[in-house]
């Protein structure tokens, strides 16, 4: 995590959208992710000037946390196979894969989950 001493990173609940959360760096909202209320995290996306600086991986972190705070005993996501940078992020997480789901333009989804007490 790239962030000088005195940064701080949040996750804020949006106000307009229960579930949606946002990333916050030094005031501003450089990503976002959703956790549906059956454990799934969607809609995972970090700015394109913030990308490869960990703040991806903070952010599952930090949506796993508040999954753990709202119950659940696992989260999922669905990726499609060719997202290498995601897959190995979730990978590294410790998500496994447990469906892969049909082909569209962009290739194969895949859902992988993770028990959230092996984190």
């Amino acid at each position: 995590m790239e962030a000088r001493a005195g940064e701080t990173i949040t996750l804020h609940e949006s106000h307009a959208t229960r579930g949606l959360y946002d990333l916050v760096y030094l005031g501003q909202n450089i990503g976002h992710a959703r956790l549906s209320t059956s454990g799934y995290i969607w809609d995972v996306e970090v700015d394109v000037e913030h990308r490869g600086r960990g703040r991806g991986k903070l952010l599952m972190l930090k949506m796993i946390e508040r999954a753990r705070y709202d119950g659940h005993p696992w989260v999922r996501v669905r990726v499609h196979d060719v997202n290498h940078v995601a897959t190995t992020m979730y990978r590294q997480l410790g998500f496994k894969d447990t469906v892969t789901h049909g082909y569209d333009t962009v290739g194969h989804w895949v859902e992988a989950e993770l028990e959230i007490d092996d984190v």
